[in-house]
């Protein structure tokens, strides 16, 4: 059972061989029994290898976060199920790669193309089995509904099987800035911050042809805020002592004989500067 002949002894078994230039039918022998065998053989060991991953294709509903779903990085997912170690899918990727490719197809297609194609294949037979497997399809319709991909085009792809649907995206995003919404009200009293203001565009596209107003564009502005959790303390003149002596400010507001007596006290250096 382990000479290394037996792989040759099981494939004529399987092919009989056959005289150079002989016309005679070649035997079936116990072909139908050695490729039903191989099959059981090949769907044992694909069974095994999809169990293995199991957690890794699970997104539960508390890590429908903004850390949870970025954290899937395609290239680390590659080298885990591609590589011969306990949880990946080393046999079923090679089959795949193999079944996928020919030697045409090897000189014209990159390994990375290749695969991300594997990769996928992988995941959808996990999320085929069961829909708690569903890392890969929250990972893609995270980021088709950020690109701003149409509700009828995502449901489409979720009749498929392929993606989460319009309804799920619309609910994450919409947990997602609430929960960013709620710590950033708690940080804000914690640590220092800055705060940024810039014009934002919005385009609405409606698809239905009944409705008359088949687009829409508005603008607003978007406030950024930048925590600094480990910035140096603060300048005396900067932030909170600056909103302070403002607020004195406006209790107690210049004169005009402040203003003057303020321009004559600066006159001499500003002559200076005047000159040059």
């Amino acid at each position: 059972m382990v000479s290394k002949e037996l792989p040759g002894i099981m494939e004529h078994w399987r092919s009989p061989p056959q005289a150079t230039g002989s016309t005679d039918v070649r035997a079936k022998a116990a072909q139908l029994v050695m490729e039903e065998f191989e099959f059981s053989c090949v769907a044992d060991v694909v069974k095994k290898e999809l169990q293995g991953i199991q957690e890794l294709s699970m997104c539960p509903s508390y890590e429908v976060s903004d850390s949870g779903l970025t954290h899937f990085l395609i290239e680390d997912m590659v080298l885990k199920l591609s590589s011969p170690t306990p949880g990946s899918t080393p046999k079923l990727w090679a089959l795949l790669q193999k079944v996928s490719r020919t030697q045409e197809k090897d000189r014209k297609y990159t390994k990375k193309l290749s695969d991300l194609i594997v990769l996928f294949i992988i995941f959808q037979l996990m999320y085929a089995q069961s829909h708690d497997h569903n890392h890969w399809p929250k990972f893609l319709s995270t980021f088709l509904h950020a690109q701003g991909i149409a509700a009828k085009s995502l449901d489409l792809l979720h009749a498929f099987g392929l993606t989460m649907s319009h309804k799920w995206s619309v609910h994450m995003f919409t947990t997602i800035s609430a929960n960013a919404l709620e710590k950033v009200c708690q940080q804000v009293h914690s640590m220092p911050f800055v705060i940024s203001h810039d014009n934002v565009n919005i385009p609405f596209c409606s698809f239905a042809q009944q409705l008359n107003n088949q687009s829409h564009f508005d603008s607003g502005t978007a406030a950024t805020i930048y925590f600094q959790p480990n910035a140096p303390l603060e300048h005396p003149l900067c932030n909170q002592a600056l909103q302070e002596s403002r607020e004195e400010g406006r209790k107690c507001p210049l004169t005009i004989h402040d203003i003057f007596q303020l321009e004559m006290e600066s006159a001499a250096a500003r002559y200076v500067c005047d000159i040059h």
